[in-house]
């Protein structure tokens, strides 16, 4: 590991004079969701409670943050950014642990860690103004505990993760069909009670006083129609470009989302295709059987990546920021990790073309050009999930030959 700490020293730095530049372009101009951020924290300071007095459409994990970044000194767009660069921070280190675990070389690392340091660059200031850089951190923390058989560890990232962003949690049932080879279930049993009682001490006080409030972060999401960005609209847009497809751009749950037409029916059958993925990667785990170390490891964050990548893809869904999430696991997930790598690097920086870029031309006029750029960025989601899906590994990178005596 030591001979690989410069690899991660390089990494922090780069992400840091990058973070700083790109703060001083949009400090101030209340981008993104800050300002949504902002006023959570301004009723939150004023004595309301969220979800009883105010409506919220984030978990509660993530209402606190908000609350830090102004509670912290300065102004809060400057609070809010560093608590993210510290996430960014958080998740370069443990997407390093992770590489280190799994025995990568110092090329598959640097790429790994390399990629979540200039994720800044490829996705723009959105990193900065979304909260989602924290859950790529809980994201690679995961991973390096599942690699290394902390099951404890893994389901208190887990209980965390609930609280803050739900998503992680559909990496669950993989996650212990795995322990579950190794481990009987009643010591599984054991190392889930730290998690669990993390989601009841942040939920319980929530849902005492206020319970229908806190259904509707569940409830919000699950209502959610056809976000303009998914894959499903994706394809509607291209094949509108061809045939006179009947949807509209409509603004409903904080978002650009297509009606009309056959958008209902393509927002339900995403949600099908989703399920299928989170099943098929679970079977594909199950069917593993046995493994030793590191291809146990391997397995376990291969199975991470999939499921988080899969549902990205094909969710009704699709949100700019939810690639962060996967940026610490693609190139440890996938044995060809050099497209796996070049594949997320076109993700990102195809998804800063769409958002800001031409966002307005993609919602407004349905222009070919955004439309296609889109398209050929959720195609290229597509592509890595493929790659990073689970395979038992025939060759495991070998550790360091003991010195000749």
């Amino acid at each position: 590991m030591r001979n690989r700490a410069d690899i991660l020293a390089v990494a922090c730095g780069v992400a840091v004079a990058v973070w700083l530049v790109q703060l001083r372009t949009w400090l101030g101009q209340g981008l993104g969701d800050l300002p949504t951020y902002e006023h959570t924290y301004r009723l939150i300071d004023l004595g309301l409670m969220p979800y009883r007095d105010f409506r919220l459409e984030y978990p509660p994990l993530a209402a606190a943050v908000f609350w830090l970044a102004g509670w912290l000194p300065g102004s809060y767009g400057l609070a809010f950014s560093m608590l993210m660069l510290l996430g960014l921070v958080a998740a370069m280190v443990g997407t390093w642990k992770t590489a280190c675990a799994l025995g990568a070389t110092r090329g598959v690392t640097a790429t790994a860690v390399g990629l979540v340091a200039l994720a800044p660059a490829l996705m723009g200031t959105l990193t900065q103004t979304r909260y989602d850089v924290l859950i790529a951190a809980l994201v690679a923390w995961l991973a390096y505990a599942a690699a290394t058989d902390r099951w404890t560890l893994v389901w208190t990232l887990m209980g965390v993760a609930i609280v803050a962003k739900l998503v992680p949690l559909l990496a669950g049932p993989c996650l212990l069909a795995i322990q579950l080879r190794r481990h009987p279930p009643a010591r599984a049993l054991r190392t889930m009670v730290p998690g669990a009682a993390v989601v009841v001490a942040v939920l319980a006080p929530f849902l005492w006083l206020s319970p229908s409030g806190l259904w509707q972060v569940l409830a919000y999401h699950l209502d959610r129609p056809l976000q303009i960005e998914s894959l499903g609209a994706a394809l509607l847009l291209t094949a509108r470009l061809v045939v006179d497809v009947p949807v509209y751009h409509v603004t409903s749950f904080g978002s650009d989302n297509l009606e009309g037409g056959p958008a209902a029916l393509v927002a339900s059958v995403s949600g099908l295709v989703s399920l299928a993925v989170l099943v098929a990667v679970l079977v594909t785990v199950v069917r593993a059987g046995r493994l030793p170390q590191p291809h146990r490891g391997y397995l376990a964050v291969s199975a991470i990546a999939a499921t988080l990548a899969g549902t990205t893809a094909t969710g009704k869904v699709l949100s700019p920021q939810y690639l962060l999430w996967l940026v610490p696991l693609v190139v440890l997930a996938a044995p060809r990790w050099v497209a796996a790598a070049a594949a997320m690097v076109a993700a990102l920086a195809l998804s800063q073309v769409v958002f800001p870029g031409a966002y307005r031309a993609l919602t407004e006029d349905f222009a070919a050009g955004p439309v296609l750029v889109l398209a050929a960025r959720d195609a290229l989601l597509v592509v890595i999930t493929w790659l990073v899906w689970p395979r038992v590994r025939t060759v495991v990178p070998a550790a360091p030959p003991p010195a000749q005596r």
